[in-house]
């Protein structure tokens, strides 16, 4: 079964897939994917914020902070409406069978005054790890380390090869004792050390995977495959459990109900492994040497010891008072279960009062039914219960002019909301540009350079080939014809007699092979080392000008085609203007200044 790409979203993490955010009016309702995967570096980057917002908070993490400090609330405060909807739509993403991967990153606090929020906080109940306060994560993320030993339900995983690429490195682990009910671990850095873990979520399927972190694009194929090979082996729309049933063994007793076909358990075996006190005599029973239906003893995990077993999947382990016979709700209520459980139930022998619970343990599945996934579908109901309303359909279905109204006024601020995140998407998309254009403009050299001018020049209607004669030149094609010549040259000083003569060339060259003559322009990024309240001397020498206008050849800085594009943005000029002005200037090119006082000495 193979994944489209549009079923796939990709929040902070690039690769094979739908790359989005969680903030309105960027990602599809979640339960519109197939597969979602998360790399929370910090809760902000999971929303469409301020590139230079998470930058600072990318280099607070590499200091070793675990917090963002914001001066006021209204950042956090900010992204609070956008997290309360998804959490809502996960539900339904969970329910349906969707399958989130989210890779282990180091909890990281954003904070206000006020009000705070961390990368693990929109999971809700569905977390990996225990915590009383959303804010505190029982994670470590002290050390880092590439140790990764997958246990055996991760060696039976979709995930197994993922997890054994070699290099993978893991930043945080949790304890086994704190991983959230319903969690098996996939993988380990050491004993009870887990960073990777798996939750059956909700009876279509659904999952959460929590995968080692930093992310890596690199691995992104193999994480890809895994995917498919995780729908091919849980197709959706079937029971967690049942989708497993190819993968994994029946499950065997848990609360004394024995499996279908019980292994054979010697004696001997029995008292080595265990040795409880002798247990009370059942009721049911008239004398152990012969009861009335033969008991099926508990079997036994050869390869594991309870303390490793008890550690890996913590909420087995029954307590003190869970094993106390009237503790057990069980044994008072097999009429009431039925005849077959009442049955099974006098069978079951029970430890005296003073008796530790047996060791004895069943073969560990990976998840047994009667434990991890009612564990789940509990999580599951919990989050259900934020958008449940238990009010009677017809009165779902009433409603009132005043509240109408509301709902009309709460439609026409969504859309509002909605234009505003296109128009900020807009805007951040222009900035980037600008920035990209400056910065490769001004500085750079070599293919960045060429690529920014292009760039340019086929925003202005041109379609722009190298040449095929000299590497340091761009033909600007229009109408299927070279209209001209551009050679680009970077210096940190002023332009070389020796470019604007190879130009010159060029254009002979050409006129002389085509019978037509193209118009050379020289394209100069000069003063490259310096900022611009250092670029005090001129770009072209007088006579280098002198030359062009004889020829008529122009010549332009590269601070001239970065404010061309910016009148392009703002609809100071159209193309065909600037196209014309460019053609039929000799010598240097006039205007197009950035800043008043940084005016280019060419104008």
């Amino acid at each position: 079964m193979g994944l489209d790409k549009q079923e796939i979203l990709r929040i902070n993490s690039p690769g094979f897939g739908h790359q989005s955010y969680l903030s309105v009016g960027c990602a599809r309702p979640l339960a519109e994917y197939k597969v979602i995967v998360v790399n929370p570096i910090s809760i902000l980057h999971l929303f469409d914020k301020d590139p230079d917002l998470l930058k600072q908070i990318e280099a607070a993490q590499s200091e070793g902070t675990t917090s963002f400090s914001a001066k006021s609330d209204k950042l956090v405060q900010s992204i609070m409406p956008d997290m309360e909807a998804r959490m809502g739509e996960l539900v339904q993403f969970l329910s349906g069978g969707g399958l989130l991967v989210y890779f282990l990153c180091r909890p990281f606090l954003v904070q206000g005054p006020a009000v705070s929020t961390g990368n693990y906080c929109w999971l809700d109940v569905i977390a990996p790890d225990k915590s009383q306060d959303k804010n505190k994560r029982n994670m470590s993320s002290a050390s880092h380390g590439k140790n990764i030993e997958l246990t055996e339900e991760g060696q039976v995983s979709p995930f197994a090869r993922y997890l054994r690429q070699t290099g993978l490195e893991w930043t945080t682990l949790i304890r086994t004792e704190f991983l959230n009910d319903g969690y098996v671990s996939l993988a380990l850095a050491g004993p009870n050390k887990c960073v990777s873990a798996y939750l059956d979520a909700g009876d279509q399927g659904g999952a959460v995977l929590f995968l080692p972190a930093p992310y890596l694009p690199d691995y992104d194929d193999t994480l890809v495959s895994c995917l498919e090979a995780w729908l091919d082996k849980r197709p959706a729309g079937a029971p967690a459990v049942k989708a497993r049933e190819a993968e994994y063994p029946p499950p065997m007793e848990l609360s004394g109900m024995p499996s279908p076909e019980p292994a054979p358990v010697k004696a001997a075996e029995l008292e080595s492994e265990a040795k409880p006190e002798p247990p009370a005599q059942p009721e049911s029973t008239a004398a152990p040497q012969a009861p009335a239906e033969p008991p099926i003893p508990p079997p036994v995990v050869p390869p594991r010891s309870e303390e490793a077993r008890t550690e890996e999947i913590p909420f087995l382990q029954p307590s003190a008072e869970e094993a106390k016979p009237e503790a057990r709700p069980e044994a008072k209520k097999g009429k009431a279960a039925g005849e077959q459980k009442a049955a099974k139930e006098e069978v079951k022998p029970e430890p005296a009062e003073a008796a530790k619970p047996e060791p004895v343990e069943e073969p560990k599945p990976a998840r047994p039914e009667e434990s991890i996934v009612p564990k789940a579908k509990d999580l599951m109901e919990k989050m259900e219960e934020i958008s449940k309303s238990s009010a009677p359909e017809w009165c779902l279905e009433y409603s009132f002019s005043d509240l109408d109204q509301l709902r009309d006024e709460l439609m026409a601020l969504n859309e509002q909301v909605r234009l505003t995140q296109e128009k900020i998407g807009e805007v951040e998309g222009r900035i980037r540009s600008m920035e990209w254009l400056k910065n490769n403009l001004l500085s750079a050299e070599g293919d960045e350079l060429f690529r920014a001018c292009t760039k340019v020049f086929e925003h202005l209607g041109w379609s722009v080939q190298p040449s095929t004669t000299n590497k340091s030149e761009l033909r600007l094609i229009h109408n299927d014809w070279t209209e001209a010549i551009a050679r680009v040259v970077r210096t940190t000083s002023q332009v070389k007699r020796s470019d604007l003569a190879q130009l010159a060339e060029s254009v002979i060259t050409y006129w002389g092979e085509h019978e037509m003559e193209p118009k050379g322009v020289l394209l100069a990024s000069t003063w490259a080392n310096r900022p611009p309240s250092e670029r005090t001397e001129e770009d072209y020498s007088d006579a280098l000008a002198e030359f062009a206008e004889k020829k008529h050849l122009c010549l332009m800085t590269t601070w001239q085609l970065l404010c061309i594009y910016r009148d392009l943005e703002n609809g100071n000029m159209t193309p065909e203007e600037l196209r014309e002005n460019i053609l039929s200037t000799s010598g240097r090119l006039a205007g197009f200044v950035l800043e008043p006082g940084y005016a280019a000495a060419a104008t």
